[in-house]
């Protein structure tokens, strides 16, 4: 698998995530920031306090995730690897946190409210930007998997200056933020308490895939 392909999959789980936040977690979002300081700000001028609350406690979230997740990432190494250990140990951490959501969504029977709800936007925002940040350690085409407006501009901006970098890779982007998100609010009616473990799924693969290309890097290159 290669990194833009990593990548495209990562824009799949940052689709359904936002999707299952805005339509089962108060109508806000945990992976889109610029589309959740808009809602910050409507529910700032509506003075709905719980919306503010939400909103807020995303972006703390988030904020404190793509920190968190560029420290643990690091340096890139001098030899390159991909996939590096360290950009792996981020997207364990983001799996342990989406299990947390997991539990929490369970134990509420798929409806949190309260507390619980506050809990589980926090560790949607914090998954999102522990993803973020390993997005960004292994992305050689700087495609953005939490937002279309950059990787849109950028889309468009190739066609008209007719460079074409890393195009397709960008469309396959806003495309697998598209999926996801259809694919989530497909699924709620159907398996209400599944949702939250799709994402779970696709991490371990990504995780399971990561592993094996590291090992088959490092056998070619000591050949």
């Amino acid at each position: 698998m290669s990194r833009n392909a990593f990548v495209i999959v990562l824009a799949l789980v940052s689709g359904f995530v936002d999707a299952l936040s805005y339509v089962s977690l108060g109508e806000i979002f945990t992976a889109n920031m610029t589309g959740n300081v808009v809602l910050l700000g409507v529910a700032v001028a509506q003075r709905n306090g719980l919306r503010i609350g939400l909103a807020a406690t995303a972006l703390t979230g988030f904020i404190a995730g793509v920190f968190t997740g560029t420290r643990m990432a690091g340096v890139p190494p001098d030899d390159d690897v991909p996939f590096s250990p360290p950009v792996s140990r981020v997207l364990v951490v983001e799996f342990c946190v989406l299990l947390v959501f997991l539990a929490g969504w369970d134990a509420t029977r798929t409806h949190p409210a309260g507390a619980v709800l506050a809990l589980l936007v926090l560790c949607s925002g914090l998954a999102m930007g522990l993803q973020t940040a390993a997005a960004r350690k292994i992305n050689l085409a700087n495609i953005a998997t939490t937002y279309v407006t950059g990787t849109l501009a950028g889309v468009v901006a190739d066609v008209a200056m007719r460079t074409h970098t890393a195009i397709g890779a960008r469309i396959a982007a806003i495309a697998a933020l598209f999926a996801g998100a259809a694919i989530a609010v497909l699924l709620l009616p159907h398996a209400r308490s599944l949702v939250p473990a799709c994402p779970l799924v696709v991490i371990g693969a990504l995780l399971v895939t990561a592993g094996r290309v590291r090992r088959a890097w490092r056998r070619s290159a000591a050949g």
